[in-house]
């Protein structure tokens, strides 16, 4: 199965608010006045605003660090010695400022390990057909 066809399964079977306030209130433990930035792809668009929401309704700071399709690829593509062996200033500031960070990596595993066990059956069985 395709990643676009896998994201419209997923998107069909959950439900990006409940979602949104398990990744805020229970994987990240929110707590007011944090600094978080939220690294995804557009692909999850609709569970980003949603956690946008849960995250400000906590009383935090939310930054979106979406990266683009083909972003990486370029980048590695077109990066000089310069790029890759340095790091950039304004990334480091910021992540001296954070609390916390959900990495796409971090957030699906976190999601999965959630979902299988509440929706796993419909969800893998769609999946896999």
């Amino acid at each position: 199965m395709r990643d676009d066809d896998a994201h419209a399964v997923i998107a069909e079977v959950l439900e990006a608010a409940p979602m949104a306030d398990l990744l805020a209130g229970y994987c990240l433990d929110v707590q007011p006045r944090q600094k978080i930035v939220v690294r995804s792809s557009v692909l999850a668009t609709p569970l980003l605003l949603e956690l946008q929401r849960a995250i400000l309704q906590r009383d935090a700071w939310v930054r979106f660090d979406v990266e683009l399709p083909g972003q990486s690829r370029g980048f590695y593509e077109h990066a000089r010695d310069l790029h890759l062996d340095d790091f950039d200033d304004m990334a480091m500031g910021e992540a001296k400022l954070l609390d916390a960070e959900v990495g796409r990596k971090i957030a699906r595993a976190n999601a999965v390990n959630k979902v299988w066990p509440l929706m796993g059956y419909e969800l893998k069985s769609k999946l896999t057909a």
